[in-house]
Protein backbone atom coordinates (compact mmCIF):
# COMPACT_ATOMS: atom_id res chain seq x y z
CA UNK A 1 0.00 0.00 0.00
CA UNK A 2 2.59 2.35 1.07
CA UNK A 3 2.70 5.92 2.80
CA UNK A 4 -0.36 8.72 2.29
CA UNK A 5 0.35 12.55 3.04
CA UNK A 6 -3.02 14.45 2.29
CA UNK A 7 -3.11 18.11 1.29
CA UNK A 8 -6.04 20.41 0.61
CA UNK A 9 -3.45 22.53 -1.97
CA UNK A 10 -2.76 20.69 -5.18
CA UNK A 11 0.70 22.60 -5.40
CA UNK A 12 2.00 21.20 -2.28
CA UNK A 13 0.77 18.00 -3.50
CA UNK A 14 2.89 18.06 -6.37
CA UNK A 15 5.54 19.64 -4.33
CA UNK A 16 5.77 16.65 -1.84
CA UNK A 17 5.85 14.44 -5.51
CA UNK A 18 8.44 15.95 -6.89
CA UNK A 19 10.66 16.11 -4.19
CA UNK A 20 9.86 12.11 -3.76
CA UNK A 21 10.62 11.82 -7.39
CA UNK A 22 14.04 13.47 -6.65
CA UNK A 23 15.25 11.33 -3.98
CA UNK A 24 14.50 8.71 -6.51
CA UNK A 25 10.80 7.27 -5.14
CA UNK A 26 7.78 7.58 -7.21
CA UNK A 27 4.59 9.28 -5.68
CA UNK A 28 1.70 9.37 -6.93
CA UNK A 29 -1.10 12.25 -6.50
CA UNK A 30 -4.71 11.21 -6.61
CA UNK A 31 -7.97 13.61 -5.31
CA UNK A 32 -9.35 12.63 -1.86
CA UNK A 33 -13.10 11.98 -0.96
CA UNK A 34 -12.57 14.86 1.44
CA UNK A 35 -11.80 17.52 -1.30
CA UNK A 36 -8.23 17.63 -1.04
CA UNK A 37 -5.04 15.41 -2.30
CA UNK A 38 -3.27 11.77 -1.39
CA UNK A 39 0.64 12.08 -1.91
CA UNK A 40 1.13 8.05 -1.89
CA UNK A 41 4.56 6.83 -1.57
CA UNK A 42 5.68 3.03 -1.37
CA UNK A 43 6.80 1.54 1.68
CA UNK A 44 9.92 0.18 -0.10
CA UNK A 45 12.42 3.39 -0.45
CA UNK A 46 16.01 3.83 -0.75
CA UNK A 47 17.85 4.51 2.71
CA UNK A 48 16.84 7.98 4.31
CA UNK A 49 13.95 8.86 2.23
CA UNK A 50 11.47 8.01 4.17
CA UNK A 51 13.13 10.31 6.95
CA UNK A 52 13.86 13.38 4.49
CA UNK A 53 9.89 12.70 2.95
CA UNK A 54 8.27 13.41 6.08
CA UNK A 55 10.37 16.17 7.01
CA UNK A 56 9.65 17.40 3.63
CA UNK A 57 6.13 17.20 4.83
CA UNK A 58 6.36 18.83 7.62
CA UNK A 59 7.32 21.59 6.55
CA UNK A 60 4.92 21.78 3.56
CA UNK A 61 1.99 21.26 6.25
CA UNK A 62 3.44 24.45 7.41
CA UNK A 63 2.72 26.10 5.02
CA UNK A 64 -0.43 24.85 4.05
CA UNK A 65 -1.55 25.80 7.14
CA UNK A 66 -0.46 29.31 6.86
CA UNK A 67 -2.53 29.26 3.39
CA UNK A 68 -5.80 27.97 4.58
CA UNK A 69 -5.39 30.64 7.42
CA UNK A 70 -4.86 33.52 4.42
CA UNK A 71 -7.85 32.35 2.84
CA UNK A 72 -11.87 33.15 3.83
CA UNK A 73 -13.20 30.07 5.26
CA UNK A 74 -10.19 28.47 5.80
CA UNK A 75 -11.32 26.17 8.64
CA UNK A 76 -13.69 24.62 6.65
CA UNK A 77 -11.17 22.35 4.94
CA UNK A 78 -8.70 22.55 7.86
CA UNK A 79 -7.83 18.81 8.85
CA UNK A 80 -4.99 17.13 10.07
CA UNK A 81 -4.24 13.87 8.68
CA UNK A 82 -1.56 11.47 10.13
CA UNK A 83 -0.24 8.53 9.02
CA UNK A 84 -0.15 5.66 11.00
CA UNK A 85 1.45 1.90 10.96
CA UNK A 86 -0.74 -0.38 13.14
CA UNK A 87 0.43 -2.74 15.27
CA UNK A 88 -0.59 -5.64 12.50
CA UNK A 89 1.71 -3.66 9.81
CA UNK A 90 -1.10 -2.21 8.25
CA UNK A 91 -0.80 1.84 7.16
CA UNK A 92 -3.59 3.90 7.73
CA UNK A 93 -4.69 7.66 7.77
CA UNK A 94 -6.11 9.12 10.73
CA UNK A 95 -7.76 12.60 10.17
CA UNK A 96 -7.91 14.78 12.95
CA UNK A 97 -10.91 17.29 12.99
CA UNK A 98 -10.08 20.85 12.46
CA UNK A 99 -10.54 22.04 16.04
CA UNK A 100 -8.40 19.08 17.41
CA UNK A 101 -6.05 19.80 14.64
CA UNK A 102 -5.24 23.31 15.24
CA UNK A 103 -4.65 22.60 19.00
CA UNK A 104 -2.32 19.75 18.33
CA UNK A 105 0.12 21.53 15.96
CA UNK A 106 0.07 24.43 18.22
CA UNK A 107 1.51 22.71 20.68
CA UNK A 108 3.63 20.18 19.31
CA UNK A 109 5.89 18.88 16.32
CA UNK A 110 4.28 16.86 13.93
CA UNK A 111 6.56 14.50 14.63
CA UNK A 112 5.19 14.06 18.73
CA UNK A 113 1.53 13.80 17.45
CA UNK A 114 2.67 11.24 14.92
CA UNK A 115 3.80 9.53 18.13
CA UNK A 116 1.23 10.33 19.82
CA UNK A 117 -1.76 9.39 17.28
CA UNK A 118 0.95 5.78 16.91
CA UNK A 119 0.30 5.06 20.79
CA UNK A 120 -3.33 5.73 20.61
CA UNK A 121 -4.41 3.36 17.76
CA UNK A 122 -2.26 0.91 18.73
CA UNK A 123 -3.60 0.50 22.38
CA UNK A 124 -7.06 0.97 20.70
CA UNK A 125 -6.10 -2.11 19.08
CA UNK A 126 -4.16 -3.97 21.85
CA UNK A 127 -5.97 -2.45 25.41
CA UNK A 128 -3.54 -3.29 28.43
CA UNK A 129 -5.65 -4.05 30.55
CA UNK A 130 -4.28 -3.09 34.50
CA UNK A 131 -3.81 -0.53 36.78
CA UNK A 132 -2.70 3.09 34.78
CA UNK A 133 0.68 3.64 36.82
CA UNK A 134 2.07 0.40 34.77
CA UNK A 135 4.60 1.17 32.87
CA UNK A 136 4.01 1.66 28.96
Amino acid sequence: MGFEYIFFDASLADALASFAAGLGVSAQVRADALGGWVVQVPEDMPAGAEDAIETEYDRLMLRQRDVLDAADGADANDVLGVQVTLPGGESCLVRVPPHLGRRLVDQFSFEEIHQLVTLIAAQALQPADGPLCRKL
